[in-house]
């Protein structure tokens, strides 16, 4: 049998972790790597009998890279706080496991939902992508360079249900708190009303790619935090793990 990890890194997203967590229930572990979590965050984990790395990880790749020194699994889900995996897809993973794909990583489709809505049109790269290999073999990843080795073992038909907002206010809050774009705001504009066909999703297109061309503006003016210690990996693992098994 093929063992599964489910890798969840979180910032404190304590109401949206609980449903994340849920939907992975099929996967044989679940690890949670959280930069200093609150006791909420680390009750849910417990509940859900994942595995907490807990320690001072400010930046995403350091928690992906302490998460993935716990993960134990063959092959490796990555899936973020705010996503949720339905019934559908997780039996379309365990199958696809089930048959030992001929490659080293899987690509998933991804459903951006604003407010209930699925919006499938006018989203760049940068903002929120609709694909990414998120399935892969522990000793595939490589977190330093963000890339995956080996090659690509196909598409999944089922998507991964991403809630990025309930309403517009939220949105832009969220669009705020992401790192800047590469591209000036005429040219991230017209990518996502245009060429990735924002203006087939009305009103809500056109906000989109507004935001996605003040995007930059939005990352710049956030405020600077104090720099925070960064701890390896490794050590964080061993220091500060919380099991919740």
């Amino acid at each position: 049998m093929i063992k599964l990890s489910a890798l969840v890194c979180a910032e404190n997203d304590a109401p949206r972790l609980a449903e994340c967590l849920r939907g992975l229930s099929f996967c044989d572990e679940i690890v949670v790597a959280a930069d200093r979590p609150t006791p909420a965050l680390q009750d849910i984990a417990r509940r859900h009998r994942a595995t907490l790395i807990a320690g001072i990880f400010p930046q995403d790749g350091q928690r992906r890279m302490a998460g993935a020194d716990a993960c134990t699994g063959d092959w490796v889900l990555e899936v973020n706080p705010g996503e949720e995996v339905e019934p559908a897809l997780a039996w379309e993973i365990r199958a696809t496991l089930r048959m030992r794909p001929a490659g080293d990583w899987l690509t998933l489709p991804i459903a951006n939902y604003v407010g209930g809505r699925h919006v499938r049109h006018g989203w760049t790269a940068a903002m929120a992508p609709t694909r990414e290999p998120r399935l892969y073999r522990r000793e595939a990843r490589r977190f330093e360079s963000g890339l995956l080795s080996g090659r690509s073992a196909g598409d999944l038909t089922g998507a991964l249900r991403r809630i990025l907002a309930e309403d517009a206010r939220g949105l832009l809050a969220w669009l705020g708190g992401r790192e800047a774009a590469s591209g000036g705001p005429v040219t991230q504009f017209f990518a996502s009303y245009l060429a990735r066909g924002g203006w087939r999703e009305g009103r809500l297109g056109l906000l989109i790619a507004l935001l996605c061309g003040i995007q930059p503006l939005l990352a710049a003016s956030r405020p600077q935090g104090e720099a925070r210690p960064v701890t390896t990996s490794r050590r964080a693992a061993d220091l500060a793990r919380v099991s919740a098994r």
